[in-house]
């Protein structure tokens, strides 16, 4: 049975058996005496961090420090009468088997010592062996043609790595051996760089005035080009008021116009003042009390949210109305109209986002506002009517047009449409049958006179008809908005999911059949025989 003593070593508390504690307490001794001025006490307090640091890595699955560990670390360290004065070349130190120099394992900390912002690329720059002048200027090209998006990272970055505060820890972030003499010619070096920065602050004491008139004319220019720019702002802000003017840009609608030219006004307008402010701050060259720098902070952190959310909403604006405005350039020049006689018909089918008016005549022909980018054709007695791009608008001479048909035809027994379409009838179509298929958020306004009437719909499809028939049957599903004013002997209508149906006017019979979230409004409708 071995007694077990507790230690502390630079603030954590090991449990230690007394052998191990006897061999542990003669090497601490023994480097005590090795580095025996005041100067040096800092190494030894770095060197007690590093054996506790090796401890905790041991003492995973064990609680008791024994004499293998110690032995162990004083291999990884060495003996302090190993290291020799500066003169000794390492022909003259020996060095036992197992006292071999081992390469650490790089780790990744936050280099404070040579940071400008919180360390991150001075960090990653020991622990890639790179120097940190080229990971710097990576950066900031990344910055400039990348929006901004790098600075988020390098924020989670600066909040997840650990800075490297004691020598140990900054050994290892460059890979170097971590013992005795490593420690102490880190302090050597930290030494050189002290002094080095006292010469620099010496310097500095000497040129103040110089730096001052620097600042101060930086400061001048930052408040002219601020200026300039918030003008600048405010004129094109008035233009666009009181004329209209969008210049260069065309949207789909004011609205993603207003957010497009808002959006901008941010990305430009919120550096401007931060450009005057700050100059203004850089020729007064006044330190603000306590409680106005921690509210300018706050504010600064605001108009940086709102830079980036401006930032981010202009270019997804640009993008979708950028290609607005390069079709619309194209479609300038290719608006016309034109009547063109096709082959008779009896069924349609439409797509893409068309807007049809059906006239019944007596002799069939299509009036074509744009015959470059909407297709017609008869095939199997069936009128194709397609368009080139899936867009419900085009732009000419800096108005918006809808992308519209007018289909003249003595008869129609079926129309087939999908891709939010919208078919619309000024007179009423009398046919024997007709069958009405539609899919995706179509919309129809028709008034149609038969003996049998089916309508099929289905995904966000929108109805406003009206229908004199001998029997209609209505069958829809997935959020279906229809209003009907029918005249007719039997009326079956199955709603499945989400729909919402309106009726008015007169049926001998009423069959339906409804499912989840569906409604069925019969409160204008006459029922003859309910």
């Amino acid at each position: 049975m071995k007694k077990t003593l507790t230690i502390n070593l630079n603030g954590s508390v090991f449990h230690i058996d007394e052998d191990a504690f006897g061999r542990l307490s003669s090497y601490l001794n023994a480097i005590e005496k090795h580095f025996p001025n005041t100067e040096d006490k800092e190494i030894l307090c770095d060197i007690e961090a590093r054996i506790a640091e090796l401890f905790n890595e041991k003492l995973i699955n064990r609680n008791v420090v024994e004499i293998a560990d110690v032995e162990d670390i004083i291999g990884v360290l060495g003996q302090p009468n190993q290291f020799g004065d500066e003169g000794e070349t390492a022909d003259e130190q020996p060095q036992s088997d197992s006292q071999e120099s081992k390469k650490s394992v790089r780790k990744l900390y936050r280099d404070t010592d040579n940071q400008v912002l919180g360390g991150v690329l001075s960090g990653l720059a020991a622990y890639l062996g790179l120097d940190v002048v080229w990971l710097r200027i990576l950066m900031v090209v990344l910055v400039i043609f990348g929006f901004g998006m790098p600075i988020p990272l390098y924020i989670i970055a600066w909040l997840i790595m650990p800075e490297a505060k004691t020598a140990a820890q900054k050994l290892e972030m460059r890979g170097e051996e971590v013992n005795i003499d490593s420690i102490k010619n880190f302090f050597e070096s930290e030494q050189l760089r002290e002094n080095a920065s006292r010469f620099g602050s010496r310097i500095s004491e000497i040129a103040p005035a110089f730096i001052k008139i620097i600042f101060i004319f930086v400061g001048i220019i930052a408040v002219i080009v601020g200026f300039t720019v918030i003008c600048a702002l405010l004129v094109a802000a008035v233009v666009l008021l009181f004329t209209g003017s969008w210049f260069v840009f065309q949207a789909d609608t004011l609205i993603t116009n207003s957010i497009f030219w808002s959006a901008l006004a941010g990305v430009v307008l919120i550096p401007a003042i931060g450009m005057f402010v700050g100059g203004i701050r850089l020729i007064k060259n006044r330190h603000n009390p306590p409680n106005i720098k921690k509210n300018a902070g706050i504010f600064g952190a605001f108009m940086l949210a709102i830079w980036v959310v401006s930032l981010l909403v202009l270019i997804a604006t640009a993008i979708h109305g950028g290609s607005n405005f390069r079709f619309s350039m194209n479609e300038s020049r290719e608006y016309v109209y034109e009547n063109s006689t096709v082959p008779a018909f009896n069924n349609m089918d439409i797509t893409d986002g068309l807007i049809i008016e059906i006239v019944q005549a007596d002799t069939t022909y299509i009036e074509n506002s744009n015959t470059k980018h909407i297709k017609t054709y008869v095939q199997d007695s069936v009128l194709y009517v397609k368009s080139q791009f899936n867009k419900k608008y085009f732009w000419n001479s800096g108005q918006q047009y809808d992308r519209k048909i007018i289909i003249h035809t003595p008869n129609v027994n079926k129309i087939k449409a999908d891709n939010a379409c919208k078919i619309n009838s000024n007179t009423p179509l009398k046919t024997e049958d007709f069958v009405l298929d539609l899919e995706n958020a179509c919309q129809v306004n028709l008034d149609v006179e038969a003996k049998m009437i089916k309508i099929d719909c289905e995904n966000a499809c929108a109805f406003d008809m009206k229908t004199k028939a001998q029997n209609i049957r209505f069958d829809c599903e997935n959020a279906v908005n229809a209003k009907f004013d029918v005249e007719t002997d039997f009326m079956e209508i199955s709603a499945g999911n989400a729909n919402k149906i309106g009726l008015k006017g007169i049926t001998n019979r009423l069959i339906t059949k409804t499912g989840n979230v569906s409604s069925i409004d019969v409160g204008k409708l006459q029922v003859i025989q309910p």
